[in-house]
């Protein structure tokens, strides 16, 4: 009987979407019962950068390759995270570490995803058998991914066919985040079950992320939320089309280092409109039913934009940063929330019902 289950995602740094599902994930889980850990794997480190991290981490006036800069926001959200989970492991830098860590933390099963935990590229090459759950014997624990997701429309890594179709052979469930996936796993990796799933923050209710975010503010006029990623020309021409009407308030990613993830969610709570490039940005919107428009991401994965506003019938939200023309007619035209929430519905009991069934 699964009592215990290990959650693999990628390094929970200062990427607030990244940080959300996996807390949403966790937070579901332990909603039917389980208790969860955090396997927390980063990259191996060479000799020389097992010496210098500690040194660049923590030595004032300084922020070489930006370490200084990330490890001050890790620290910020770390307290956030620790409190919804169960447990966490060290730093796993190794097979070895994630192996030795399923025994002492007793796992028994471990859901690897969502994020893009299977996009190739994104992964250090020591690591990328580690997200598709190389570690470890075979009959260790339980194996399955929760929308894990390969962040593009095809499988573009032939020299680890072989080696990932054997390992996914060996999960006793295999779900994605993109309908793309499905084709990927079954027309290249050997696993024609895979199943199409939310994202784990449509899993979880809106009171979720209320119950997370501070009071509502007192406000006399409109904002427009600006989370933005890249593409700040299309983003003042969304501005110029909304007019004086609307006081602007801007998120980027330089903002990590002062934003709390409470405040970032109370950001999309508390908007009248919003603008962003980000697959997160997006889900935020839907779930505090904000009007908005996406601005397809190209360089960091469209495809799971297309994917969920295809899913709940909004694909019309969706403009290309080359390719602006409706920024009009969608800023003039509000949405419909009631059959958004019908298809939520629908897909979030077709969720559950996969992560309920496997860990059953």
């Amino acid at each position: 009987m699964v009592k215990i289950i290990g959650i693999l995602t990628l390094s929970l740094h200062t990427n607030f979407g990244g940080i959300i599902q996996a807390v949403a994930l966790s937070h579901w889980l332990q909603s039917r019962g389980w208790e969860t850990t955090l396997l927390k794997r980063r990259r191996p480190l060479s000799g020389v950068q097992a010496l210098a991290l500690p040194v660049l981490e923590y030595l004032p006036f300084q922020n070489i390759k930006g370490v200084r800069h990330r490890e001050k926001s890790r620290k910020r959200h770390e307290p956030f995270i620790a409190s919804h989970f169960d447990g966490q492991t060290a730093v796993l830098r190794s097979s070895k570490a994630l192996a030795r860590a399923v025994d002492k933390h007793k796992l028994d099963a471990i859901v690897v995803g969502s994020d893009q935990v299977w996009q190739v590229k994104y992964l250090d090459r020591s690591t990328v058998t580690d997200f598709f759950l190389g570690f470890g014997a075979e009959d260790a624990y339980l194996r399955l991914s929760y929308a894990a997701s390969f962040g593009v429309g095809t499988w573009n890594f032939p020299e680890y066919t072989p080696e990932v179709s054997r390992l996914l052979a060996r999960f006793k469930a295999v779900s994605v985040r993109e309908a793309s996936g499905v084709n990927i796993c079954r027309d290249d990796l050997g696993r024609p079950d895979a199943q199409h799933v939310l994202d784990p923050t449509l899993l979880v209710s809106p009171d979720f992320y209320s119950g997370i975010c501070g009071s509502k503010p007192t406000k006399s006029d409109k904002n427009v939320l600006c989370y933005m990623l890249d593409h700040p020309t299309i983003r003042s021409q969304i501005l110029a089309e909304l007019g004086p009407a609307y006081r602007e308030e801007t998120l980027s990613l330089e903002h990590s280092d002062r934003l709390t993830v409470p405040a970032w969610i109370s950001s999309f709570r508390d908007a009248d409109f919003v603008v962003t490039d980000s697959y997160h940005g997006t889900i935020f919107s839907i779930i505090f039913e904000r009007p908005f428009i996406s601005i397809a991401n190209e360089e960091r994965g469209a495809e799971r934009f297309t994917s969920l506003l295809a899913l709940l019938g909004l694909s019309d939200r969706l403009i290309r940063a080359d390719a602006p023309g409706r920024i009009a007619e969608l800023v003039a035209t509000p949405i419909d929330f009631v059959p958004v929430r019908a298809a939520l519905a629908r897909l979030r009991r077709l969720s559950e019902d996969y992560l309920k069934d496997t860990l059953a």
